[in-house]
């Protein structure tokens, strides 16, 4: 009788001691399959960081070169207009050395044309004009307007003919005093 006893509590104790390994097992794997997913969250979470650290970078390094290229163009452009601005301040400074005042004051008349035309047209506007003479008489008016203007024209000229008065700063220096269009 001893030995089937002995042989049951021999079964007994190895199905528990089965029973407790297998359970330690069990939760020895599910541990290390969660650290295991655990790990890999972890590394999925910083590979997902880096990649918006890097997105955010190279947006940043993307908009500052942008950033850089609009100063240098607009830099380039107001270089560009300033030594344009020089250079034609040149030129106009060596013609006035030159004694070319007709040539500054014919440009600064074209300069002031529609201006003058403007002024010339607010007179006649709302004015009633008869003409009389059909074409012919549209033709006198529009010859005396042309007249006025080419009148205007050799005043300015005469007034730039005459010489230039010597001004207290030396000779070849114009006193603006002297004459009646200035040049711009």
């Amino acid at each position: 009788m001893r030995r089937p006893a002995d042989a049951e509590a021999y079964r007994q104790r190895t199905l528990a001691e089965a029973a407790r390994d297998q359970a330690r097992f069990q939760t020895e794997a599910e541990a290390y399959r969660r650290t295991t997913v655990a790990d890999a969250e972890a590394k999925a979470a910083r590979i997902q960081a880096d990649a918006q650290a890097y997105t955010r970078q190279a947006t940043a390094e993307g908009e500052a070169q942008a950033v850089r290229a609009q100063a240098e163009a607009s830099a380039y452009a107001e270089r560009t207009t300033a030594e344009a601005n020089a250079e034609a301040n040149a030129k106009r400074a060596e013609s006035l050395r030159e004694g070319n005042q007709e040539l500054i004051a014919a440009n600064h008349l074209v300069e002031v044309l529609p201006a003058i035309v403007e002024a010339a047209s607010r007179g006649l506007t709302g004015a009633n004009v008869t003409v009389l003479n059909g074409a012919s008489g549209v033709n006198e008016v529009l010859a005396g307007l042309i007249t006025q203007g080419a009148s205007i024209l050799d005043t300015a000229r005469r007034s730039l003919s005459t010489p230039l008065a010597p001004s207290e700063d030396g000779p070849g220096r114009a006193d603006p005093a002297a004459r009646s269009i200035a040049p711009s």
